[in-house]
C-alpha cells in the first residue's frame, strides 16, 4: 500500500465545495479537508500501488478548479527493517552551507550508501543527488543521513513512480 497527502490549491473563483465533492470522488482519495496556510486542502490517498497512485494524482490535478498539487509519499508504517518491500528511488535537493568545504559536502554525500550521483545544480538548490534504494526502510535511512551530513542545511526529497510496464 501506498500512502499520499496532496497539497491542493483551488481557483476559488468557481465553486470551491464542487471542486472538493469532486476530489473526494477520485478513486483511493479518503479523505479531503479545508485548511488554513499555503494550501486551501489537502488530500489523504491510500492505493495499492504506485499505478493506482499515479492515476489518483492525474485525476486530481485534472479536475476543474484544482490549479496546482504539491504531493508527499509517505514511508510504510509498520515497515520493520530487513522487511521486503517495494523499490524506492528519489531526487533529493539539497541546500549546503556555502560557509564549508562544498567539495568535501559532495564527497560525503557521494559516499552515503544508496546514493547512485550527485550533481552541483543552478537554481535555489546547491546540489541534485539521485538515490536509488531497494525498499523504503533503505530510503528512509539514506535520506537522514544525507541530511545529517556536516554541511546541509536542508534536503527536499522528491520519490520516483516506478517505470510502467
Amino acid at each position: 500500500m501506498i500512502d499520499a497527502l496532496v497539497n491542493i490549491n483551488l481557483n476559488r473563483t468557481l465553486d470551491v465545495p464542487k471542486t472538493i465533492e469532486s476530489i473526494e470522488k477520485v478513486k483511493d482519495v479518503e479523505w479531503v479537508r479545508l485548511v488554513m496556510g499555503p494550501e486551501d486542502v489537502i488530500a489523504y490517498l491510500e492505493t495499492a500501488n504506485w499505478v493506482a497512485l499515479e492515476d489518483a494524482l492525474f485525476g486530481i490535478s485534472e479536475i476543474e478548479g484544482v490549479t496546482k498539487t504539491d504531493s508527499r509519499v509517505m514511508f510504510p508504517k509498520n515497515l520493520k527493517k530487513g522487511e521486503k518491500s517495494t523499490m524506492a528511488d528519489a531526487l533529493v535537493n539539497v541546500d549546503m552551507d556555502r560557509g564549508k568545504d562544498v567539495r568535501k559536502i559532495l564527497s560525503q554525500i557521494e559516499e552515503t550508501k544508496n546514493v547512485q550521483w550527485v550533481r552541483l545544480i543552478m537554481g535555489p538548490d546547491d546540489a541534485v543527488v539521485y538515490v536509488e534504494t531497494p525498499n523504503w526502510v533503505e530510503l528512509e535511512t539514506t535520506l537522514f543521513d544525507i541530511s545529517e551530513i556536516n554541511g546541509v542545511i536542508k534536503t527536499d526529497s522528491r520519490v520516483l513512480f516506478p517505470k510502467r510496464e
